[in-house]
C-alpha cells in the first residue's frame, strides 16, 4: 500500500511539473474535455452530488470573503439547484419554478409618498409588500416609469425575511409631463403594478394634526396666545387677514 501511495505522489508531482494537472483534470478518462471532466463515455452510471443545505446563505468561501461567483448548491428547503451570481443567489433552476415556491406573493399596496410635478425634480417613496419569503437574496431594483416617463424606482440588493416583509423603493427623477407614471415590479416570478399621479396642481394642504398653541389659557378667564398651523405645497400666494375661525 505504501509503495502505491508513493508511486501516486510521484505521478502527481510529475504532472504538476509538466503543467498537465493545472490545465485539465479527467476523472474516469484520460482525455479531459474541460478544466474538469468526470465522464466515462457511455459507461457512466453515477451522478454528481452537489453540496446540500437548507439555506444558501450558510455557504462560505473557505479562503475567506464572499462566496465565489458560479458556486452551485442544492437548496433542500426549496428542493432545487441554485447558483451564486453577482446579484446574489439565483432563483431555483428548474423546469417549472412555480411549483417550488407556490405561496410567494408580491403586492404593490404599500404606502406611496412624495410630490411629483412635470418638469420639476421630484422624489418620494413606495413600499412593496411580500409574503412567504424564505430568506432568498434579490438583486438591486431599478425600474423606469412608463406613460409619464422620467421617474425611476430603485432599491438596493437585499435578502428577504423568512416570512412576510417589505421592500422600500426610492422614487426620483423629472417627470416628462402631467398624467400617470406606471411602474411594474417583478420579484421571484411575481409582478405587481402601481401608479403615480403627476400633476402641476398645487395640492396645498393644512397639517392641523401638527398645530401648536403658544400662550396662556385660563378656565373661565381671558385666554390669549398664538396657534401655529403648518401647511404644505405653498406657492407664495397672499391671503386675507382678519379672518375668524
Amino acid at each position: 500500500m505504501r509503495k502505491k501511495i508513493y508511486y501516486l505522489a510521484i505521478c502527481i508531482i510529475y504532472s504538476l511539473s509538466m503543467g498537465n494537472l493545472s490545465a485539465q483534470i479527467g476523472i474516469g478518462n484520460s482525455t479531459p474535455r474541460g478544466a474538469l471532466d468526470i465522464n466515462k463515455p457511455t459507461t457512466n452510471n453515477m451522478g454528481l452530488v452537489l453540496p446540500i443545505n437548507a439555506d444558501p446563505n450558510n455557504l462560505i468561501n473557505p479562503i475567506g470573503g464572499s462566496v465565489a461567483i458560479g458556486t452551485i448548491m442544492y437548496d433542500s428547503t426549496l428542493s432545487c439547484v441554485r447558483v451564486f451570481k453577482p446579484s446574489g443567489w439565483s432563483n431555483c433552476l428548474c423546469d417549472d419554478c412555480k411549483n417550488t415556491d407556490p405561496a410567494f406573493t408580491l403586492t404593490c399596496d404599500g404606502a406611496l409618498a412624495g410630490i411629483y410635478k412635470p418638469g420639476i425634480s421630484s422624489s418620494g417613496s413606495k413600499v412593496i409588500n411580500y409574503t412567504a419569503g424564505q430568506g432568498q437574496s434579490y438583486g438591486a431594483i431599478s425600474i423606469a416609469s412608463t406613460g409619464v416617463t422620467g421617474l425611476t424606482a430603485t432599491a438596493p440588493a437585499g435578502t428577504m425575511a423568512n416570512d412576510s416583509g417589505t421592500i422600500a423603493l426610492s422614487i426620483n427623477g423629472i417627470p416628462s409631463g402631467e398624467g400617470i407614471a406606471n411602474f411594474a415590479i417583478t420579484l421571484r416570478g411575481q409582478t405587481c403594478h402601481f401608479q403615480i399621479q403627476v400633476t402641476s396642481a398645487n395640492n396645498f394642504a393644512f397639517k392641523c394634526g401638527e398645530a401648536q398653541f403658544f400662550g396662556n389659557t385660563t378656565v373661565g378667564g381671558t385666554s390669549s396666545g398664538q396657534l401655529r398651523i403648518p401647511y404644505i405645497n405653498g406657492n407664495g400666494a397672499s391671503y386675507a387677514g382678519g379672518q375668524i375661525f
